[in-house]
């Protein structure tokens, strides 16, 4: 058995219209017939617009800012910081205000919440944009024991998906097959710290 499930368990997960989904559609679909009836395309005056990842080997489901991989029923990501806070409001995992005063970093860079009880686990998010300073950070996660001791980020921790794809991507949502920007990644989910937990928050 999985020793994060009791912890999993206590999370929300996506709504019953999730069930329900069809195949993320692929991006642009060419009749071969139209294709000698259709004029060639007009030149273009600017750059050409980004193209929406949509990946064949995730889920994606955006809900309430949560970014979910329906196939192994995680969370990617965030929309926004507001989106991660009302996730985690109606559960017992809370954020840690302290951990990063007095360091260059908020709890807006790198979000970490916890929950404590018979054992005590803790998930950490990063925003897009401070991906490149997760290995500056480590040293303060380490501090409060949320890395097991590890002295460097572990060479498969990290999101799953780069900072392009997580900026730019196609999901299905309650209201339909959407383009999204995450502006947060789920970096380590479910850590167990062998330090002295630090939850709940003075």
């Amino acid at each position: 058995m999985d020793a994060n499930q009791p912890y999993q368990a206590l999370l929300p997960k996506p709504s019953t219209s999730a069930t329900s989904r069809l195949a993320i559609p692929p991006l642009l679909t060419v009749g071969a017939a139209s294709l000698a009836t259709t004029s060639p395309p007009k030149k273009q005056s600017g750059p050409p617009r980004n193209t929406p990842w949509n990946p064949s080997n995730f889920e994606l489901w955006v809900e309430h800012g949560v970014v979910w991989d329906l196939k192994q029923t995680t969370i990617l990501g965030f929309i926004d910081h507001a989106s991660i806070e009302q996730y985690f409001k109606p559960t017992q995992f809370q954020p840690n205000t302290s951990i990063f005063i007095g360091s260059p970093y908020s709890l807006r860079d790198f979000p970490v919440y916890g929950f404590m009880g018979a054992y005590y686990t803790a998930l950490i998010f990063s925003a897009l944009h401070m991906l490149p300073y997760i290995t500056n950070a480590w040293g303060l996660f380490r501090a409060q024991g949320l890395t097991n001791g590890a002295t460097a980020p572990p060479a498969g921790a990290g999101p799953v998906a780069s900072p392009k794809e997580m900026g730019l991507f196609l999901a299905r949502s309650p209201s339909g097959t959407k383009s999204f920007s995450a502006h947060y990644v789920a970096y380590m989910w479910q850590l167990q710290p062998t330090l002295k937990p630090w939850w709940p928050p003075s």
